[in-house]
């Protein structure tokens, strides 16, 4: 919600964001918020990183391609107004809002670092929660089914 704003803590450098408080009390004058949310998603369900770019009626998601498995996953475009299921990428008819959209989100994180780090915890809590824990023949042979 404030990023830690609201207590003593200081903001890690890591951490991107805009503090909500000054639009919750109504002190948001200068109205320096981004007409923009981003966003990212990374799940034992899903095989790689989502990021997301919410600006206006479009909804703009590229994934993350660490691994070489997911480099040809294109980023989509939803016109969230007439297409709210998301159903129907239009992003090869809206090239320019692709690129804007893109340009907003490499600008507030670097997603391919994220997604990267995201698939090293994942692995190190595997191995620390899996592999290591059990014989790990038990576990190559349960996976192996």
């Amino acid at each position: 919600l404030s990023l830690g704003q609201e207590s003593e803590n200081k903001i890690p450098k890591s951490l991107a964001g805009t503090s909500l408080i000054p639009f919750l009390t109504g002190d948001d004058d200068n109205n320096k918020h981004p007409d923009y949310v981003t966003s990212q998603y990374h799940s034992n369900w899903a095989n790689t990183g989502s990021f997301m770019v919410r600006k206006g009626k479009y909804k703009y998601i590229q994934y993350g391609h660490t691994l070489s498995a997911f480099k040809n996953y294109k980023p989509q475009l939803f016109d969230l107004d007439n297409d709210p299921n998301e159903m129907n990428d239009v992003s090869k008819d809206n090239q320019d809002v692709v690129n804007q959209l893109e340009q907003i989100l490499s600008s507030t994180y670097n997603y391919e670092y994220a997604d990267c780090q995201a698939k090293k915890q994942d692995m190190d809590l595997f191995n620390e929660f899996v592999w290591d824990k059990f014989n790990q023949s038990q576990v190559y042979e349960y996976f192996k089914k």
